[in-house]
């Protein structure tokens, strides 16, 4: 007898594991949603259907399963579900096509209709029914709370790809030890061979059925929010990092192993008491949700808020059990099949119809590679906001042909709203006015670096907040005001920072403009020349803003070194082109190279000021800090790319057109 009882023990022990293996493969998609967004290129929509797709396959087999179960008993049918259940979330990782992970995603669910199926069939086989309730959830709960913060623990430390592979050889041991371990002989005695006849019993019995339809109608809280959305809602909603968002989502599951102990205790002492236990659950659900949507009493409720949750939810092992019951031993497996059948079918519609309407708000920001979700600005200033929407459909409707405009990348665009915005660094790399700079001095130091290696430079500035700001810094570093300079004339394709009257360096300095061949409309070199002898300039300004020909920086330094004056090549409206090798480089003439970040190199807006001579490095290094500014942001920038020679190709033949 002592032989018998740890046979069964062990047993159900694995049909218990078996349930919490299969609900740990559940929630992995959950977990890594931004992963599978980012590999497959798919919307949270998708994400969504995804989640629900395990309940198709789920629901679709629980009928045949739970004949098979009725009929051959558990000892095949369990580990071969087993078996599905691992296999089925090998394409996740195994191809990179996503519709392989969709038929895996249905063939998880299918296996893991046995993990519910069976292990009521083992309690109902070797233990009272009375206990098996509670039998069930110990172990099976476990695997719902290991779902939470250790399995995100395991995915971050080791990856999702390692952790997956992991998960299939530990359901691989678990389908052979529940194989050997279960006799063979183990189906009841009394089956009907009457299929037909079994299942009009069960499908045609109004009291299984309307509990089952009433008992789907209240999966959302686990289906819907615990097992897909509750970490992203408390992330969203509370600012609460990953981690702490999926310590306490999984509070709801310890809830739910409570309630499902204490609700089943208290029907035994009450069997008559079913309506007030669900309404009175019913209102303890619509109170705890009302505090956390609305977030009255903040932090401090949402933890007594959750375990509410989940332990309002314990419901559900309660109402398989009260439609089980009305039917013989025979036909248990059956009968919670179809029970569970209709409660699950429910988690299809919250999957999807959640994920809907999340996607239909989403704006498809990710931060960190962490789909954003939550209204933000929206719930802070709705007139803002709508400004912001309203620019963003212009943008998409129309096309301006203005060269400080770009459409910036995503990258882009996360790297601008990183949490980099919180942080404030005033100086340079390894020499910075505040401490805790160690990161950011190593995205600016990464910057500097890839910048000095895209234009061919020794020595790089990535701070200054505009390319008029670069300019200014450079006449600072160089230059003492009423010194002369020359540069292009504004009306002949100059820029005002190059000595325009309206601007400072038309007021500090005495300018001296040079223009376009009348005939031509080319740079007159000579007459460059002719005005750099005669007024002996101590700065020359080559580049422009609407010029769109080759510059012959040879022929510029050439005139400079004759005059004894610095070379300042202003490339922010060629930076793309050279970077690509589309245009000349000044980097081997001008003594300093500044540019802007976001015309051709497609980066946010900023300035950077390049130069191989380590002398002026230093000059121009004090001149933007502390000189003009204290905190630069154009390290954020997306010049380090240089993959966009193919777009620059486009521009260059383009660009012959619009010259004409």
């Amino acid at each position: 007898v002592r032989l018998m009882l740890q046979r069964n023990f062990l047993i159900w022990l694995l049909a218990s594991l078996f349930y919490a293996y299969q609900y740990i493969l559940r929630v992995i998609p959950n977990i890594i949603a931004p992963e599978l967004i980012t590999k497959f290129k798919i919307s949270v929509t998708d994400v969504g259907q995804f989640g629900g797709l395990y309940y198709v396959g789920y629901t679709v087999a629980h009928i045949p399963v739970g004949l098979f179960l009725d009929r051959s008993g558990p000892k095949l049918v369990v580990p071969i579900c087993t078996i599905l259940t691992f296999a089925g979330t090998l394409p996740l990782i195994c191809f990179d096509e996503w519709y392989y992970s969709i038929l895996g995603r249905i063939i998880v669910g299918i296996g893991s209709s046995a993990s519910a199926i069976g292990i009521f069939k083992v309690a109902s086989m070797y233990f009272s029914q009375e206990k098996s309730a509670r039998m069930e959830i110990i172990i099976g709960l476990l695997g719902a709370i290991y779902g939470g913060l250790p399995l995100d623990f395991l995915l971050d430390k080791f990856g999702w790809d390692y952790v997956i592979y992991t998960f299939s050889a530990f359901g691989c041991l678990l389908a052979l030890l529940l194989f050997f371990v279960t006799p063979s002989n183990d189906a009841q005695g009394s089956i009907s061979d009457n299929i037909l006849q079994d299942l009009k019993t069960v499908l045609f019995n109004k009291h299984i059925i309307l509990i089952s339809f009433f008992g789907g109608l209240m999966v959302g809280p686990l289906e819907g929010f615990a097992d897909g959305w509750a970490k992203a809602f408390l992330c969203e909603m509370y600012q609460m990092t990953g981690d702490l968002a999926s310590s306490l989502s999984s509070l709801m599951f310890i809830g739910i192993g409570a309630g499902a102990f204490f609700l089943a205790y208290l029907l035994e002492k009450c069997p008559n008491r079913h309506c007030e236990v669900i309404i009175a659950c019913s209102f303890a659900m619509i109170a705890s949700f009302f505090l956390l949507f609305t977030r009255a009493g903040g932090l401090y409720v949402v933890l007594p808020a959750l375990l509410v949750i989940g332990f309002a939810s314990g419901y559900q092992v309660i109402t398989i059990y009260k439609a089980i019951s009305y039917v013989n031993n025979n036909l248990v497996g059956l009968a919670t099949a179809v029970s569970n059948m209709i409660v699950m079918v429910f988690g299809y519609f919250f999957h999807v119809g959640i994920a809907k309407i999340v996607d239909l708000y989403w704006d498809g920001m990710i931060i960190q590679g962490n789909p954003v979700y939550g209204a933000g600005l929206l719930s802070f200033d709705d007139e803002i906001y709508q400004s912001i929407e309203k620019e963003l459909q212009r943008q998409r409707s129309q096309l301006q042909l203005i060269a400080s405009e770009n459409f910036v990348s995503k990258a882009v665009m996360e790297a601008q709203g990183s949490f980099l915005t919180n942080k404030y660094a005033e100086g340079y790399p390894g020499k910075r006015y505040y401490c805790g700079c160690e990161y950011v001095d190593e995205v600016e130091s990464l910057a500097i670096e890839r910048l000095c290696k895209l234009f061919g430079v020794k020595f790089a500035n990535v701070q200054p907040y505009s390319g008029s700001q670069a300019n200014q810094a450079v006449f600072a570093s160089l230059l003492t005001p009423g010194d002369t300079i020359l540069g292009l004339s504004l009306s002949c394709g100059g820029h005002l920072t190059h000595g325009a009257a309206p601007s400072l360096s038309g007021k500090w300095f005495k300018s001296i403009q040079y223009t376009v061949s009348k005939d031509t409309y080319l740079l007159d070199m000579d007459e460059v020349e002719k005005l750099a002898l005669e007024h002996k300039p101590k700065l020359i300004i080559a580049g422009a803003s609407a010029y769109p020909r080759k510059i012959n920086f040879k022929r510029f330094r050439e005139i400079a070194d004759k005059v004894g004056a610095y070379l300042l090549a202003d490339i922010a409206h060629y930076a793309g082109l050279i970077a690509a090798g589309e245009y000349p480089s000044p980097a081997g003439y001008a003594h300093v190279m500044t540019s802007t970040t976001h015309k051709t190199l497609r980066g946010p807006r900023g300035g950077v000021i390049m130069t191989n001579d380590e002398t002026l490095h230093k000059k121009i290094q004090s001149a933007v800090f502390p000189g003009l500014q204290d905190m630069g942001t154009a390290y954020c920038g997306d010049s380090r790319n240089a993959n966009y020679g193919l777009a620059d190709e486009e521009r260059v033949r383009n660009g012959r057109f619009f010259a004409l």
